[in-house]
Formats: structure tokens, C-alpha cells, sequence
């Protein structure tokens, strides 16, 4: 019975810490928010990967790998790769409306389909990844 709580005080333990580290991430992701990037898509960004994630472990779950192991740390590249893009590629402080983001002003569905709501679930993916890793 010791081991089961030992086990059960560890999970929770990780999983709040982990959540501490993804809260910097998202304020970090809300203090960027501008015409392009809007509340909206972190949100569903957010959700998007999670549930990615979920997705994903419920067959390692299961017994099963989805990815070897080595393939799984990569995945910490992502972020990195995005970054470096954003800092190589700087966006202007007055964009043009495009096409895009007219069609992302709408509903939240629409939203849903924008690239920026799945570069924030990149992030997700990538950093819980990476985070399960090192723990």
C-alpha cells in the first residue's frame, strides 16, 4: 500500500509542476498576442494539444509505443525551430489583414482551422513532451 501512495503523491506532484511550467509558457504566448495571433487561437491551441496528447497516450497506455523513444526527444525541436523562425523572420507591427485572418475574425470554429492555432498546439506537444522526458 506504501507504494501506491508513493506513486499516487508522485503523479500529482509532476503534474502540477508540469502545470506550473505550461502556465509560463501560455503567458509568455499571451503577451504576444496581436492581429494575426488572437486570444482564440492560444486557447484552442492549448486544447488542441492537450487532447493531441491524450490521444497519443492512450495507446502507450495500452503497452504500445507510438514513437521509439529516441524520435519522442525531437520532438523538444519544434519550439526551437519556431522561435528561430519568428527571430529570422520578425512579422510587422501594422500586417496587413490577409484572407486568412478574415476568415479566422468569425466564428471560433473558423478560428479553429488557422495556422496559429495549430503552431500553438506544436508547442504544447512539444513541451509536454519534452517536460516527460526529463521527469
Amino acid at each position: 500500500m506504501s507504494s501506491l501512495v508513493t506513486t499516487v503523491f508522485t503523479g500529482i506532484t509532476t503534474f502540477a509542476v508540469t502545470n506550473l511550467d505550461d502556465l509560463m509558457i501560455l503567458t509568455l504566448l499571451f503577451s504576444q498576442v496581436n492581429q494575426v495571433l488572437r486570444r482564440r487561437h492560444i486557447v484552442m491551441g492549448q486544447y488542441l494539444g492537450f487532447s493531441a496528447l491524450i490521444l497519443c497516450s492512450i495507446p502507450g497506455f495500452w503497452g504500445s509505443l507510438v514513437l521509439p523513444q529516441q524520435l519522442i526527444g525531437l520532438l523538444g525541436l519544434v519550439p526551437i525551430t519556431m522561435g528561430l523562425s519568428q527571430l529570422l523572420n520578425p512579422v510587422d507591427e501594422n500586417p496587413q489583414i490577409s484572407l486568412e485572418s478574415e476568415l479566422t475574425n468569425g466564428t471560433p470554429v473558423l478560428s479553429f482551422l488557422s495556422p496559429q492555432t495549430y503552431g500553438v498546439a506544436a508547442v504544447t506537444i512539444a513541451f509536454f513532451s519534452l517536460v516527460g522526458l526529463a521527469r
